[in-house]
């Protein structure tokens, strides 16, 4: 077992490979490749100040959690009717060879019009299923909801979403949760186009995660601190959430796993306790990160790290947390184009 602990000036700036704008390369493996080489895993951030079509990763899964700033909603070419409205730290997963398109949430119709439309969210746990192609994030439609395609969102003219549905109203999401509370039936008036206007002052912070579907899956949980928690004994006042205890055990048939840990705004102390009293202890300042390789089901014991805030009691800050598995028996990997 491996412990790489990277500041902030260990990470590269990276071109999009779409060429459009950059990101802050946080790691990637094998190390030296970039993103035109067929890499097995990668994470990255990235400051998001102008929306536009996604590169495509044909071959690979990517979750990607909104950090701060402006939030964004996204388009799948492949998912005509559903436009997904990112929330800060709720890792939403998708096919990265999918045809994806962003807006700036503010840039939306409900924001700019007056004219509401419909959103779905995803949450804080995500599960990719490889074979598939397809992705279990915890919003799930019961209906087909009124369309809205992000075709001629970003041509040189004044974008315009197409919003031309086949009946007055916007179909229920019965099932989607956003912190808890059901979206509601919003009403949508057909057949108006809607103008997008664009905000000076609109940038979103992401972080992504890409894993090459032949190789290796991944998953990936946001843990906060400084969170008030429910005291169980009664009038007593409510704890401040200050550790977490995480399990480094693979949750399948992996040959072995790495992990990484990103602390965003906060500092972070990660201990591991291994055999005959021996442990590894680091701490990340803000924005730097902790890559562990090569953990196997026989690392130890309880498999256990413990992560507990270094920053002020009633400061909130996140630590997201990265479970990248490497498949047992890998698939023949074909060829990128």
């Amino acid at each position: 077992m491996k412990w790489i602990v990277k500041e902030i000036n260990s990470y590269n700036l990276v071109v999009w490979k779409n060429g459009k704008g950059k990101s802050t390369q946080i790691h990637v493996e094998p190390q030296g490749m970039s993103v035109q080489d067929p890499f097995e895993w990668r994470v990255s951030s990235a400051v998001i100040q102008q929306v536009g079509p996604f590169s495509a990763f044909e071959g690979y899964t990517r979750t990607l959690i909104l950090l701060k700033g402006t939030k964004i909603a996204l388009f799948h070419q492949q998912q005509p009717n559903i436009c997904v409205q990112l929330n800060y730290f709720r890792p939403y997963t998708f096919n990265g060879g999918w045809d994806t398109d962003s807006i700036f949430q503010s840039q939306c119709p409900a924001a700019t019009s007056g004219i509401p439309f419909n959103s779905s969210f995803s949450s804080l746990s995500v599960s990719p299923s490889m074979s598939q192609g397809s992705f279990t994030n915890s919003f799930t439609p019961s209906q087909t909801p009124t369309m809205l395609s992000p075709a001629g969102l970003h041509s040189q003219q004044t974008p315009v979403i197409s919003s031309f549905a086949q009946t007055e109203s916007a179909s229920n999401f019965n099932n989607i949760e956003d912190d808890g509370v059901n979206s509601p039936v919003i009403p949508h008036h057909p057949r108006i186009p809607i103008i997008v206007q664009p905000h000076p002052k609109d940038e979103a912070h992401d972080f992504n995660v890409f894993t090459r579907d032949s190789v290796c899956d991944h998953s990936c949980v946001v843990y906060e601190f400084g969170e008030q928690t429910l005291n169980p004994i009664p009038q007593q006042p409510s704890a401040i959430k200050t550790s977490h205890r995480i399990s480094m055990m693979p949750s399948g048939p992996y040959k072995s796993s790495s992990m990484v840990f990103y602390s965003f705004g906060g500092d972070v102390k990660i201990h591991y306790e291994g055999m005959e009293g021996t442990y590894i202890e680091c701490k990340l300042l803000n924005g730097h990160s902790l890559i562990i390789q090569d953990i196997t089901p026989f690392t130890n014991i309880d498999n256990l790290v413990t992560v507990e805030s270094k920053s002020p009691p009633n400061h909130q800050h996140h630590l997201i947390v990265v479970n990248i598995n490497y498949l047992d028996n890998p698939k023949v990997q074909q060829p990128i184009i």
